[in-house]
């Protein structure tokens, strides 16, 4: 033994079992650990933007509705009246369409028209303007079941005049009642006219105070012109504060998870004040989710407060009228993730009580096993020494130990029999020597032969094996001697197939060419050879060849005992998967691009297809292999197989160009001309 090795520290074998397995337990748990909190951080992180994202673009699409509602009916207004006739208050049209639009739409508490003289129509839902009695008059109710009003203000002779019609829930009329108010109202002062008028088109105002609830709002209005362009007037539609909270308090966004407007100091709008605005989400969470937005510019986060997390999305608010606004949603995280979080606590608590019953066992067992393990130990140096004087055997109720004993035993009595033949100087030399048979490889530039004959098995059946292994022997003669005749090498015989290569162990600078020319030698030997079996009443062996060429790993592959001269990598499998599909296309010799690309213009080849082979994910073009244009005249195409392969590649040139019909035409022309041509056919099969 060398020196070296002698001056190495050494430890027991229980420290080390101990050690080693301490490490990998340890270790493992660790890894695990580590790699379960990272991931469920990932993933907790991920849903939560996921989940809130979604609550947020719900909660967009109801908020988009619910003022899109309001908007349509406005537009639908201003188109269905647009001259002076349609609009006065006489028209029973314009108030059917106005108490319809009130009853049927629950987001629209008011629908009202101003005629450019001052006179205003107004329909009402009462349920939603929370109005149970007569404006003048609180004390004096309203009639019973009235659920929807129509109301006129006009003045006449500068008089102001309010006439109310109530309705019941089915547009039943219940009764009128006229006032004659003190303040005059001109709906032509109010924004929403103004704006409308001024923007002659549709027009959505700034928050204000509605005029008859005191309440805040924005309002929706569109002129209202005839077909000369005259203005007539303007319509327009209330959507208040208290209408939107109650809207956003109805949206479901978790158990304790809010949808707020702000305004752009970070204000809250909506919901108003009369609402448990900060029931679970207090205000100072929603001003310090507004500044991480102000300074970050970030529309969807997490952020903690008072140590719990909180997920939150702000955007600037759907409508464009109110582009100051932003529509924020907050959420406790626990909301969505409460279980998981308490999973992975008990997770880590069951981790730790299995890591210190892991521990425990580790050093029983590392005692169990290593005990047995040294004295075998002690044996086999007894035995390195010649002491054959030990006769200790080691019990143990473990498999592997009580062989390791079994196989001292013999060894001790074995080479103590053989010390009886041979001196015991020579033994000792024998055990001093320290030589090593070296496995590996390295990585070379290769091409690569498969070859396979299409239904071997079939022919095997047919024919009595007396029959069949000389003419197996004769064809993979053969086959072998032309592929060693052009410095390939043989790889394996698996059965009929052959796998060779070039390019290796003797470097070979034009391996593909050389490749090619061989296997076109191949093709031809099997014309010919089949030709005798055809004399003879024989089936053929219609023989199938791939082509790749690449980078693959070559050396010695197995073990010390056993070794094989191989090839190992993808381009390998690639090859073997070319030479299957030519089942597919009726073709002889498949070769890759990479093939092509390499061969130059001294061989005929045409396109196949581009296919997935199995094993990769990546697309593989197929080629033909047909003859080589220059060398010896069995190699060289026939004048059919030029004409073939020249038309082909322009039909499949006109598929690649998507120009379907000239490829159809093409085609067919070749399937006249060539019958079994396989590839033609697939090709008119594809196409519609």
């Amino acid at each position: 033994m060398s020196d070296i090795g002698s001056k190495i520290p050494r430890i027991t074998m229980r420290v080390s079992i101990m050690t080693v397995f301490l490490a990998l337990v340890l270790g493992s748990f660790a890894v695990v650990l580590l790699y379960m909190e990272y991931k469920n951080r990932s993933i907790i992180k991920n849903l939560s933007h996921s989940m809130i994202k979604e609550k947020r673009n719900d909660l967009n699409g109801d908020v988009e509705s619910f003022f899109d509602t309001a908007q349509k009916l406005v537009v639908t207004g201003a188109t269905l009246f647009s001259s002076a006739e349609q609009i006065a208050v006489q028209n029973e049209q314009m108030r059917a369409y106005m108490l319809s639009v009130v009853q049927n739409y629950p987001n629209v508490a008011l629908l009202y028209i101003a005629i450019e003289n001052g006179e205003f129509i107004l329909a009402g839902n009462l349920s939603l303007v929370n109005q149970d009695a007569f404006p003048s008059k609180i004390s004096n109710p309203l009639p019973k079941g009235a659920a929807y009003q129509w109301e006129v203000r006009k003045n006449s002779k500068g008089r102001p005049e309010e006439i109310y019609y109530y309705f019941d829930k089915d547009l039943n009329e219940l009764g009128t009642k006229t006032e004659y108010p003190r303040d005059i109202y001109d709906p032509r002062e109010r924004p929403w006219y103004k704006g409308a008028i001024k923007k002659k088109a549709l027009y959505w105002t700034d928050v204000y105070t509605f005029f008859e609830s005191k309440n805040p709002g924005i309002s929706v209005a569109k002129p209202l012109y005839d077909s000369n362009g005259k203005v007539l007037g303007a319509i327009g539609a209330d959507l208040s504060f208290e209408l939107l909270s109650q809207f956003f308090l109805k949206q479901k966004i978790s158990k304790n998870g809010k949808p707020f407007i702000l305004d752009e100091h970070g204000n809250v709008l909506i919901p108003t004040k009369g609402h448990k605005r900060f029931s679970t989400i207090p205000k100072e969470i929603v001003t310090k989710a507004y500044q991480i937005y102000q300074k970050n510019k970030t529309s969807d986060f997490l952020f903690k407060v008072n140590g719990t997390k909180y997920l939150c999305t702000i955007e600037p608010f759907p409508l464009k009228a109110e582009d100051k606004w932003l529509m924020a949603i907050i959420v406790p995280q626990a909301d969505f993730f409460s279980a998981l979080e308490a999973m992975q606590r008990s997770v880590i608590f069951m981790v730790i009580a299995i890591l210190i019953i892991a521990i425990l066992t580790v050093t029983y067992l590392s005692k169990r096993l290593s005990n047995p393990i040294v004295s075998l130990a002690q044996e086999v140096d007894k035995v390195r020494q010649l002491d054959f004087s030990s006769k200790e055997r080691i019990p143990s109720r473990i498999k592997e130990i009580f062989l390791m004993d079994e196989s001292v035993a013999l060894m001790r009595s074995a080479m103590h029999s053989f010390t009886c033949y041979v001196p015991k100087e020579i033994v000792q030399g024998l055990f001093s020597q320290n030589k090593e048979i070296k496995l590996g490889g390295e990585k070379c530039e290769l091409t690569v032969l498969f070859s396979d004959i299409e239904g071997f098995t079939s022919i095997a059946e047919e024919r009595a094996t007396e029959e069949l292994m000389p003419l197996l022997a004769e064809y993979l003669d053969s086959i072998s001697k032309i592929i060693l005749e052009s410095h390939g090498t043989i790889d394996k015989y698996i059965g009929d197939s052959v796998m060779a290569f070039w390019g290796a162990p003797t470097p070979l600078p034009n391996h593909i060419e050389v490749a090619a020319q061989a296997v076109l030698s191949c093709k031809a030997f099997v014309r010919d050879f089949n030709g005798r079996c055809k004399e003879k009443n024989l089936s053929p062996f219609k023989t199938r060849f791939g082509i790749n060429t690449g980078t693959a790993i070559v050396g010695n592959v197995g073990t010390p005992e056993r070794m094989n001269y191989t090839l190992i990598g993808d381009m390998v499998n690639t090859a073997s998967r070319l030479q299957t599909k030519n089942k597919d296309y009726g073709t002889t010799i498949l070769i890759s691009n990479d093939v092509l690309q390499k061969l130059g213009d001294k061989f005929l080849t045409r396109p196949i297809d581009v296919v997935t082979v199995r094993g990769r994910t990546e697309e593989t073009s197929l080629y033909e292999l047909v003859a080589m244009k220059e060398g010896p005249d069995e190699l060289r195409p026939t004048a059919e197989e030029i004409d073939l392969c020249a038309r082909f590649s322009k039909a499949y040139e006109a598929i690649k160009a998507d120009r379907k019909d000239e490829a159809k035409k093409l085609f067919a022309e070749l399937a006249k001309d060539f019958p079994d041509d396989r590839p033609t056919q697939i090709y008119l099969e594809r196409l519609p």
